[in-house]
């Protein structure tokens, strides 16, 4: 029964510990893809500021 009881409880942990680093891993993914809109955002400004003063008004 204790040795039941252990591998239920190395599971339960191995389970957290993967539900952890897939979140970890989704917080990467999302950082990278905020930085690369925001560098496309201003590559764009940059090469066109025309376009971006002509949407303002």
């Amino acid at each position: 029964m204790a040795a039941l009881s252990s591998a239920i409880t190395v599971a339960n942990a191995l389970y957290g510990a993967l539900g952890t680093t897939g979140q970890s891993a989704i917080e990467v993914a999302q950082g990278k893809v905020d930085v690369i809109a925001d560098a496309a955002s201003k590559s764009a400004r940059h090469v066109n500021p025309q376009r971006e003063q002509t949407a303002r008004e």
